[in-house]
């Protein structure tokens, strides 16, 4: 696994200030002006700011679902792995889930030539789906 070294210091500042009850279970996706940090055991997604010193700042409770896998679309929805998957708009709002035939989805992130395929991940199995949005880079 590669971590960048903004991903390495920012999850050093999580772990080191206790803000996640359960690190193994802690899953991270960089936003356009922040950081959510979901945590599978603790079953909550939190939203952070990112300081000019690359340090989290303002965490905020962005929804009751902790999550293996998620990703990011282009207008800022948040998807969530779990029983399928679950979308989150901007504010944490859901919005809907996606069904997956398999008892649980395990990773999610956006692919292929235009960034519209949403591959999905669960228990033996990998799923994808044509989008009408982006996935964010």
């Amino acid at each position: 696994m590669n971590l960048s070294p903004l991903l390495l210091s920012l999850l050093a500042t999580v772990l080191s200030h206790g803000q996640i009850p359960s690190a193994p279970g802690a899953e991270l996706q960089l936003a356009a002006d922040g950081y959510f940090v979901a945590d599978i055991g603790d079953k909550k997604t939190y939203r952070y700011d990112i300081a000019g010193n690359s340090s989290l700042t303002h965490r905020q409770l962005f929804c009751e679902m902790g999550s293996d896998g998620m990703t990011l679309d282009t207008d800022g929805n948040l998807y969530l792995t779990g029983k399928g998957v679950t979308v989150f708009d901007k504010d944490g709002k859901k919005l809907g889930e996606i069904p997956v035939p398999q008892g649980w989805t395990a990773n999610v992130t956006f692919g292929g030539k235009d960034m519209k395929t949403l591959f999905i991940t669960a228990m033996d199995s990998l799923y994808t789906l044509e989008m009408s949005v982006q996935g964010v880079r």
